[in-house]
C-alpha cells in the first residue's frame, strides 16, 4: 500500500460508512475497535489484509482512528494473531462476499472451468474496484459462483 495520502484520497478510499461504523462500534475495547476498521477498510481498499502493523501507513491508521474517536496509538494494543485476528477477517470475509479459497476452487481454476471468468472479473475489478467483480462474475455465468478470495 502506499505510504502517502492526501485528505481527498483518504476520504474516498478510507471512510467509514454509517454501518460499517454501526459494525466497528460493536467491538468492546478501542484497539479492537480500531483493529477491525483497519483489517475492514485495507480489505476492501487492497482486496487483502495487512499481515502487519507496518503495511498499514500512519496516515490511514490516523485518519481511521480520528473517525472512531480513539486514539492512533491505541493500535499498538490490537494482536496481529490469534483468534481475535482470524475471526475479525472472516466476518469481513463475509460482509464483503467473499470466503477462503479451497482446493476445488484451486482444481477448478487449473483446468479452465473458472480461471476465465476469474481473469475477467479480477482485471475489472483492478481497472475499476471491487464492486465490479461480482458483475464480471454475473456476465459469464448464471447462477454465479461465491466468491472466491484467498488471504
Amino acid at each position: 500500500m502506499k505510504r502517502n495520502w492526501d485528505t481527498h484520497e483518504l476520504e474516498e478510499h478510507f471512510t467509514l460508512s454509517t454501518e460499517e461504523l454501526h459494525t466497528t462500534q460493536a467491538h468492546k475495547t478501542k484497539a479492537t475497535r480500531l483493529g477491525f476498521a483497519v483489517l475492514f477498510k485495507t480489505f476492501d481498499y487492497q482486496g487483502r489484509f495487512p499481515q502487519t502493523r507496518a503495511e498499514v501507513p500512519a496516515a490511514v491508521l490516523a485518519f481511521l482512528a480520528h473517525q472512531l474517536d480513539v486514539a492512533a496509538a491505541t493500535e499498538s494494543d490490537y494482536a496481529w494473531e490469534g483468534r481475535t485476528f482470524e475471526r475479525h477477517r472472516a466476518v469481513i470475509r463475509q460482509r464483503l462476499g467473499f470466503r477462503e479459497a479451497t482446493a476445488t476452487d484451486a482444481e477448478a481454476l487449473t483446468n479452465g472451468r473458472l480461471s476465465m471468468l476469474w481473469l475477467r472479473g479480477y482485471l475489472l475489478w483492478r481497472r475499476f474496484g471491487r464492486r465490479c467483480f461480482p458483475v464480471a462474475v454475473r456476465s459469464v455465468s448464471s447462477p454465479p459462483p461465491p466468491y472466491v478470495w484467498s488471504v
